[in-house]
Protein backbone atom coordinates (compact mmCIF):
# COMPACT_ATOMS: atom_id res chain seq x y z
CA UNK A 1 0.00 0.00 0.00
CA UNK A 2 1.15 3.47 -1.08
CA UNK A 3 2.42 5.70 1.99
CA UNK A 4 1.50 9.67 1.61
CA UNK A 5 3.46 12.02 4.08
CA UNK A 6 3.26 15.96 5.21
CA UNK A 7 6.18 17.75 6.91
CA UNK A 8 5.25 21.14 8.41
CA UNK A 9 8.26 23.56 8.45
CA UNK A 10 6.76 27.16 9.84
CA UNK A 11 7.03 28.09 13.92
CA UNK A 12 9.92 29.03 15.97
CA UNK A 13 8.62 25.95 18.21
CA UNK A 14 7.47 23.16 16.98
CA UNK A 15 8.12 20.79 13.52
CA UNK A 16 5.45 18.33 12.22
CA UNK A 17 5.43 15.11 10.04
CA UNK A 18 2.44 12.74 9.32
CA UNK A 19 1.46 9.91 7.48
CA UNK A 20 -1.77 8.32 5.76
CA UNK A 21 -2.24 5.91 3.67
CA UNK A 22 -4.03 6.42 0.01
CA UNK A 23 -7.47 6.52 1.93
CA UNK A 24 -6.71 9.54 3.91
CA UNK A 25 -6.66 7.29 7.16
CA UNK A 26 -3.57 8.36 9.19
CA UNK A 27 -0.82 6.33 10.64
CA UNK A 28 1.68 8.00 12.31
CA UNK A 29 2.22 11.35 13.56
CA UNK A 30 6.31 12.69 14.80
CA UNK A 31 6.17 15.98 16.37
CA UNK A 32 9.39 17.62 17.43
CA UNK A 33 9.99 21.19 19.80
CA UNK A 34 12.10 23.20 17.39
CA UNK A 35 11.38 24.66 13.95
CA UNK A 36 13.04 24.34 10.62
CA UNK A 37 13.14 27.19 7.66
CA UNK A 38 14.87 27.45 4.63
CA UNK A 39 16.48 30.39 4.80
CA UNK A 40 16.85 30.75 8.43
CA UNK A 41 17.71 27.71 9.55
CA UNK A 42 21.57 26.37 8.75
CA UNK A 43 21.69 24.58 6.10
CA UNK A 44 23.53 21.15 7.61
CA UNK A 45 20.77 21.53 10.71
CA UNK A 46 18.03 21.56 8.14
CA UNK A 47 19.30 18.45 6.52
CA UNK A 48 19.92 17.24 10.21
CA UNK A 49 16.14 17.82 11.39
CA UNK A 50 14.26 17.00 8.45
CA UNK A 51 16.08 13.79 8.41
CA UNK A 52 14.86 13.41 11.56
CA UNK A 53 11.62 14.14 10.73
CA UNK A 54 11.88 11.13 8.28
CA UNK A 55 13.87 8.69 10.79
CA UNK A 56 10.85 9.23 13.23
CA UNK A 57 8.13 9.03 11.35
CA UNK A 58 9.44 5.89 9.32
CA UNK A 59 10.02 3.97 12.92
CA UNK A 60 7.06 4.53 14.09
CA UNK A 61 5.48 2.94 11.01
CA UNK A 62 7.68 -0.39 11.84
CA UNK A 63 10.44 0.54 8.37
CA UNK A 64 13.82 1.98 7.99
CA UNK A 65 14.21 5.85 6.42
CA UNK A 66 15.68 3.73 3.28
CA UNK A 67 12.20 2.00 2.97
CA UNK A 68 10.21 5.18 2.15
CA UNK A 69 10.45 4.31 -1.57
CA UNK A 70 6.87 4.06 -2.32
CA UNK A 71 6.31 7.59 -0.39
CA UNK A 72 4.93 10.68 -1.74
CA UNK A 73 5.96 13.08 0.45
CA UNK A 74 5.01 16.91 0.48
CA UNK A 75 7.15 19.36 2.80
CA UNK A 76 6.14 22.99 3.33
CA UNK A 77 8.54 25.26 4.65
CA UNK A 78 8.82 29.07 5.93
CA UNK A 79 10.88 30.56 3.23
CA UNK A 80 9.91 28.49 0.70
CA UNK A 81 8.69 31.80 -1.16
CA UNK A 82 9.58 32.01 -4.85
CA UNK A 83 9.36 29.01 -7.19
CA UNK A 84 12.94 28.61 -7.36
CA UNK A 85 13.08 28.05 -3.26
CA UNK A 86 10.35 25.12 -4.18
CA UNK A 87 12.08 23.73 -7.36
CA UNK A 88 15.40 23.85 -6.80
CA UNK A 89 16.59 24.85 -2.97
CA UNK A 90 14.21 22.97 -0.93
CA UNK A 91 14.60 20.42 -3.73
CA UNK A 92 18.04 20.27 -3.58
CA UNK A 93 18.80 19.93 0.10
CA UNK A 94 16.29 16.66 0.86
CA UNK A 95 17.65 15.04 -1.88
CA UNK A 96 21.02 14.92 -0.20
CA UNK A 97 19.37 13.06 2.48
CA UNK A 98 20.16 9.70 2.60
CA UNK A 99 16.23 8.71 1.57
CA UNK A 100 14.79 6.97 -1.69
CA UNK A 101 11.27 8.88 -2.29
CA UNK A 102 8.76 8.34 -4.82
CA UNK A 103 7.86 11.91 -5.36
CA UNK A 104 8.38 14.75 -3.54
CA UNK A 105 6.53 18.12 -3.86
CA UNK A 106 7.88 21.36 -1.80
CA UNK A 107 6.09 24.18 -0.87
CA UNK A 108 5.76 27.13 1.71
CA UNK A 109 3.71 27.80 4.99
CA UNK A 110 0.89 30.09 3.62
CA UNK A 111 -0.28 26.90 1.25
CA UNK A 112 -0.13 24.41 4.04
CA UNK A 113 -1.88 26.61 6.59
CA UNK A 114 -4.60 27.72 4.12
CA UNK A 115 -5.31 23.94 3.07
CA UNK A 116 -5.40 22.44 6.32
CA UNK A 117 -8.18 25.30 7.53
CA UNK A 118 -9.74 26.15 4.86
CA UNK A 119 -9.85 22.30 2.79
CA UNK A 120 -10.42 24.36 -0.36
CA UNK A 121 -8.92 25.70 -3.72
CA UNK A 122 -10.31 29.10 -3.52
CA UNK A 123 -9.98 31.36 -0.91
CA UNK A 124 -6.92 33.50 1.03
CA UNK A 125 -4.73 33.85 4.06
CA UNK A 126 -2.20 36.27 6.33
CA UNK A 127 0.12 34.57 8.09
CA UNK A 128 2.13 36.58 10.95
CA UNK A 129 4.62 35.05 13.14
CA UNK A 130 8.49 35.55 12.65
CA UNK A 131 7.67 36.79 8.76
CA UNK A 132 4.65 37.79 7.22
CA UNK A 133 2.97 36.79 3.94
CA UNK A 134 -0.34 37.39 1.95
CA UNK A 135 -2.01 34.70 0.48
CA UNK A 136 -4.95 34.49 -2.30
CA UNK A 137 -5.47 31.08 -4.10
CA UNK A 138 -8.66 30.34 -7.02
CA UNK A 139 -9.30 27.47 -7.71
CA UNK A 140 -5.88 26.04 -7.34
CA UNK A 141 -4.14 28.70 -8.68
CA UNK A 142 -2.18 31.07 -6.08
CA UNK A 143 -0.70 34.32 -5.64
CA UNK A 144 1.80 35.38 -2.61
CA UNK A 145 2.35 39.06 -1.47
CA UNK A 146 5.65 39.28 1.23
CA UNK A 147 7.80 36.93 2.58
CA UNK A 148 10.32 38.59 1.29
CA UNK A 149 12.21 38.22 4.79
CA UNK A 150 13.80 40.52 7.08
CA UNK A 151 16.66 41.85 5.15
CA UNK A 152 13.84 43.50 2.49
CA UNK A 153 10.76 42.93 4.15
CA UNK A 154 8.45 40.92 6.31
CA UNK A 155 6.13 44.65 6.91
CA UNK A 156 3.92 43.69 9.76
CA UNK A 157 5.66 40.41 10.99
CA UNK A 158 6.97 39.69 14.37
CA UNK A 159 10.21 40.60 13.64
CA UNK A 160 9.06 43.96 12.34
CA UNK A 161 7.23 44.47 15.89
CA UNK A 162 9.64 43.53 17.88
CA UNK A 163 12.44 45.26 16.37
CA UNK A 164 9.83 48.52 16.21
CA UNK A 165 9.99 48.27 20.11
CA UNK A 166 13.20 47.92 20.97
CA UNK A 167 13.65 51.45 18.34
CA UNK A 168 10.82 53.07 21.06
CA UNK A 169 12.47 52.40 23.64
CA UNK A 170 15.69 54.01 22.49
CA UNK A 171 13.77 56.96 21.23
CA UNK A 172 12.41 57.05 25.01
CA UNK A 173 15.83 57.47 26.13
CA UNK A 174 16.71 60.13 23.65
CA UNK A 175 13.99 62.13 24.74
CA UNK A 176 14.97 60.89 28.10
CA UNK A 177 11.89 60.45 29.12
CA UNK A 178 11.31 58.02 32.45
CA UNK A 179 11.05 54.16 31.84
CA UNK A 180 7.79 53.40 29.80
CA UNK A 181 5.31 50.63 30.71
CA UNK A 182 6.89 49.14 27.09
CA UNK A 183 10.19 49.18 28.66
CA UNK A 184 9.03 47.54 31.92
CA UNK A 185 7.25 44.46 29.73
CA UNK A 186 10.13 44.08 27.62
CA UNK A 187 12.76 44.10 30.73
CA UNK A 188 10.23 42.03 32.07
CA UNK A 189 10.43 39.07 29.11
CA UNK A 190 14.13 39.37 29.04
CA UNK A 191 14.50 38.59 32.24
CA UNK A 192 12.30 35.64 32.24
CA UNK A 193 10.87 34.42 28.99
CA UNK A 194 8.81 31.68 30.76
CA UNK A 195 8.90 29.90 27.66
CA UNK A 196 11.15 26.67 26.76
CA UNK A 197 12.22 28.02 23.71
CA UNK A 198 16.08 27.05 23.81
CA UNK A 199 17.21 30.70 21.84
CA UNK A 200 14.72 32.36 24.13
CA UNK A 201 16.84 30.97 27.83
CA UNK A 202 19.35 31.84 25.44
CA UNK A 203 18.90 35.47 25.57
CA UNK A 204 17.82 35.98 28.99
CA UNK A 205 21.02 34.03 30.08
CA UNK A 206 22.70 36.74 28.19
CA UNK A 207 20.59 39.89 29.28
CA UNK A 208 20.94 38.97 32.98
CA UNK A 209 24.77 39.32 32.67
CA UNK A 210 24.81 42.10 30.98
CA UNK A 211 22.35 43.61 33.24
CA UNK A 212 24.65 42.52 36.04
CA UNK A 213 27.31 44.48 34.81
CA UNK A 214 25.28 47.47 34.42
CA UNK A 215 24.35 47.28 38.01
CA UNK A 216 27.79 46.62 39.36
CA UNK A 217 29.06 50.23 37.30
CA UNK A 218 26.31 52.11 39.34
CA UNK A 219 23.30 53.91 39.14
CA UNK A 220 24.54 56.91 36.69
CA UNK A 221 24.09 54.37 33.61
CA UNK A 222 20.87 54.23 32.01
CA UNK A 223 19.49 50.38 31.77
CA UNK A 224 17.93 50.64 28.86
CA UNK A 225 21.31 51.33 26.65
CA UNK A 226 21.83 47.99 27.43
CA UNK A 227 19.73 46.86 24.63
CA UNK A 228 22.28 48.13 21.82
CA UNK A 229 24.91 45.90 23.12
CA UNK A 230 22.48 43.03 23.65
CA UNK A 231 20.89 43.26 20.18
CA UNK A 232 24.36 44.01 18.31
CA UNK A 233 25.86 41.06 20.23
CA UNK A 234 22.63 38.87 19.45
CA UNK A 235 22.78 39.88 15.97
CA UNK A 236 26.65 38.54 15.31
CA UNK A 237 25.47 35.23 17.05
CA UNK A 238 23.74 34.70 13.56
CA UNK A 239 20.56 36.07 12.32
CA UNK A 240 18.36 33.25 13.41
CA UNK A 241 18.70 33.62 17.25
CA UNK A 242 18.84 37.40 16.63
CA UNK A 243 15.14 37.25 14.49
CA UNK A 244 13.53 34.64 17.07
CA UNK A 245 14.33 36.74 20.33
CA UNK A 246 13.27 40.07 18.74
CA UNK A 247 9.62 37.98 17.32
CA UNK A 248 9.53 37.10 21.16
CA UNK A 249 9.55 40.63 21.86
CA UNK A 250 5.72 40.62 20.48
CA UNK A 251 4.82 39.02 23.59
CA UNK A 252 5.85 42.20 26.17
CA UNK A 253 4.91 44.80 23.08
CA UNK A 254 1.37 43.07 23.38
CA UNK A 255 1.02 43.19 26.64
CA UNK A 256 2.08 47.21 27.30
CA UNK A 257 -0.71 47.56 24.19
CA UNK A 258 -3.41 46.15 26.39
CA UNK A 259 -2.44 48.20 29.09
CA UNK A 260 -3.64 51.39 27.37
CA UNK A 261 0.19 52.64 26.47
CA UNK A 262 -0.11 54.51 23.40
CA UNK A 263 3.77 53.95 22.07
CA UNK A 264 3.00 50.15 21.54
CA UNK A 265 -0.46 50.47 20.36
CA UNK A 266 0.88 52.73 17.66
CA UNK A 267 3.11 49.71 16.53
CA UNK A 268 0.68 47.26 16.65
CA UNK A 269 -1.70 49.43 14.66
CA UNK A 270 0.91 50.26 12.20
CA UNK A 271 1.73 46.32 11.78
CA UNK A 272 -1.95 45.70 10.98
CA UNK A 273 -2.01 48.19 8.34
CA UNK A 274 0.95 46.57 6.37
CA UNK A 275 -0.36 42.89 6.45
CA UNK A 276 -3.61 44.69 5.46
CA UNK A 277 -2.03 46.24 2.67
CA UNK A 278 0.21 42.89 1.80
CA UNK A 279 -3.52 41.04 1.67
CA UNK A 280 -5.08 43.94 -0.60
CA UNK A 281 -2.53 43.98 -3.01
CA UNK A 282 -2.93 39.82 -3.08
CA UNK A 283 -6.47 40.10 -3.62
CA UNK A 284 -6.11 42.38 -6.37
CA UNK A 285 -3.26 40.94 -8.06
CA UNK A 286 -5.89 37.85 -7.57
CA UNK A 287 -8.94 39.65 -8.84
CA UNK A 288 -10.65 38.02 -6.00
CA UNK A 289 -12.23 41.09 -5.14
CA UNK A 290 -15.70 40.21 -5.52
CA UNK A 291 -15.33 36.35 -5.04
CA UNK A 292 -16.42 34.83 -1.44
CA UNK A 293 -13.98 32.46 0.22
CA UNK A 294 -12.84 31.60 3.72
CA UNK A 295 -10.02 33.67 5.00
CA UNK A 296 -7.16 31.82 7.05
CA UNK A 297 -5.13 33.94 9.78
CA UNK A 298 -1.99 32.11 11.28
CA UNK A 299 0.72 32.17 12.88
CA UNK A 300 2.13 32.86 16.34
CA UNK A 301 0.66 36.45 16.58
CA UNK A 302 -2.70 35.49 15.24
CA UNK A 303 -2.53 32.11 17.28
CA UNK A 304 -1.79 33.72 20.92
CA UNK A 305 -3.56 37.37 20.07
CA UNK A 306 -7.01 37.44 19.24
CA UNK A 307 -6.93 41.19 19.96
CA UNK A 308 -4.52 42.30 17.13
CA UNK A 309 -6.45 39.32 14.83
CA UNK A 310 -9.62 42.06 15.24
CA UNK A 311 -7.68 44.36 14.60
CA UNK A 312 -6.48 43.37 11.54
CA UNK A 313 -10.06 42.08 10.29
CA UNK A 314 -10.95 45.97 11.45
CA UNK A 315 -8.14 46.80 8.80
CA UNK A 316 -9.79 45.03 6.38
CA UNK A 317 -13.75 46.80 6.64
CA UNK A 318 -13.62 47.86 3.50
CA UNK A 319 -12.38 44.76 1.61
CA UNK A 320 -15.17 44.26 -1.61
CA UNK A 321 -14.26 40.37 -0.36
CA UNK A 322 -17.30 38.31 1.24
CA UNK A 323 -15.52 35.98 4.13
CA UNK A 324 -17.55 33.00 4.11
CA UNK A 325 -15.61 32.32 7.44
CA UNK A 326 -12.73 33.55 9.15
CA UNK A 327 -10.44 30.59 10.53
CA UNK A 328 -7.87 30.53 13.00
CA UNK A 329 -5.87 28.26 14.83
CA UNK A 330 -8.15 25.83 16.73
CA UNK A 331 -11.58 26.79 14.78
CA UNK A 332 -13.92 23.76 14.79
CA UNK A 333 -13.01 21.67 11.39
CA UNK A 334 -9.71 23.17 11.53
CA UNK A 335 -6.54 21.25 11.43
CA UNK A 336 -2.42 21.68 11.73
CA UNK A 337 -0.38 22.29 8.81
CA UNK A 338 1.16 19.62 8.30
CA UNK A 339 -2.32 17.93 7.31
CA UNK A 340 -2.31 20.52 4.76
CA UNK A 341 0.81 19.08 3.41
CA UNK A 342 -0.80 15.73 3.52
CA UNK A 343 -3.76 16.94 1.67
CA UNK A 344 -1.33 17.81 -1.20
CA UNK A 345 0.52 14.80 -1.14
CA UNK A 346 -2.52 12.42 -1.13
CA UNK A 347 -4.16 15.18 -4.22
CA UNK A 348 -1.47 14.02 -6.81
CA UNK A 349 0.10 17.24 -6.68
CA UNK A 350 3.25 18.23 -8.08
CA UNK A 351 5.57 20.97 -6.98
CA UNK A 352 4.22 24.34 -8.32
CA UNK A 353 0.93 22.55 -9.11
CA UNK A 354 -1.21 21.90 -5.82
CA UNK A 355 -4.36 19.61 -5.93
CA UNK A 356 -6.36 18.54 -3.10
CA UNK A 357 -7.86 14.87 -3.18
CA UNK A 358 -11.17 14.48 -3.47
CA UNK A 359 -14.05 15.39 -0.77
CA UNK A 360 -13.83 11.75 0.73
CA UNK A 361 -10.01 11.32 1.20
CA UNK A 362 -10.27 14.80 2.68
CA UNK A 363 -13.28 13.91 5.26
CA UNK A 364 -11.31 11.30 6.04
CA UNK A 365 -7.83 13.12 6.88
CA UNK A 366 -10.09 15.38 9.09
CA UNK A 367 -11.73 12.75 10.98
CA UNK A 368 -8.61 10.11 11.25
CA UNK A 369 -6.52 13.36 12.79
CA UNK A 370 -8.89 14.09 16.25
CA UNK A 371 -7.20 11.28 18.37
CA UNK A 372 -4.00 13.19 17.56
CA UNK A 373 -5.07 16.49 18.27
CA UNK A 374 -6.26 18.29 21.37
CA UNK A 375 -3.01 17.06 23.66
CA UNK A 376 -1.58 15.12 20.58
CA UNK A 377 1.18 15.37 17.87
CA UNK A 378 -1.04 17.15 15.60
CA UNK A 379 -2.23 19.33 17.92
CA UNK A 380 -3.10 23.39 16.46
CA UNK A 381 -1.10 25.45 18.84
Amino acid sequence: MSLYIGIEGIGMRISVAVAADESGEISAVVRKPWGISLHSTPRPVLRERLYELFQCLAQDLGRKPQALGDATVCVGLTGVTFPYDARIDLTREISELPLRINRLICTGDAEISFASHAREDTGSAILCHMGSTAYAVVNGLSTRVGGWGPALGDEGSGFWMGRAAIRAIAEEYDDKSSKSPLWQEVESWLCDPRDDLNEWGEAAIRWRGIADQFASAGDEFDIRTALFAFSHELSLKGAGIWRQVASGLTIPLMRAWQKGYEPAASIVRNAARELATQYIRALEIARMEHISAPLVLYGGVMTHNPQFRDLVLTELKDVKVSFTKVLCAGAEGTMRPACGALLFALGGSTTGDLKLPRESVRENVFWSQVPFSGRGGLRND
